[in-house]
């Protein structure tokens, strides 16, 4: 099985914080929430492979780092699974994720 480190989780939630950061004006409302998707299914791959969440949590500076925010409280509420329904978990969140986010930001 693969071990996250916290370099890698550091790396990985900065990449898709960064990615995600651009505000639903600058473009489409799926463009924009493709990415949140793209954050929720990193957070849910880390919590399910055993990552703990206070190396995930970020200081929310902006609206993209709140919302990240609140996917990692919401990740962590879930129980871990059996490492065979990671992929239908993942689904379920990013699916989960993009829908909200669609449904705040669109025009």
């Amino acid at each position: 099985m693969f071990r996250v480190t916290l370099p890698f989780a550091i790396v990985l939630t900065a990449f898709f914080s960064v990615g995600a950061n651009a505000q639903p004006e600058q473009s489409s409302p799926v463009e924009y929430c493709k990415k949140i998707e793209n954050l929720a299914g990193s957070i849910i791959r880390l919590r399910q492979m055993g990552m703990p969440m206070s190396e995930l949590m970020n200081s929310p500076t902006d609206a993209t780092a709140r919302m990240a925010n609140a996917m990692i409280e919401k990740a962590y509420r879930m129980p871990k699974y059996p490492e065979s329904m990671l992929p239908e978990i993942e689904v379920e969140f990013r699916n989960e994720a993009f829908r909200d986010c669609y449904s705040a930001v669109k025009k």
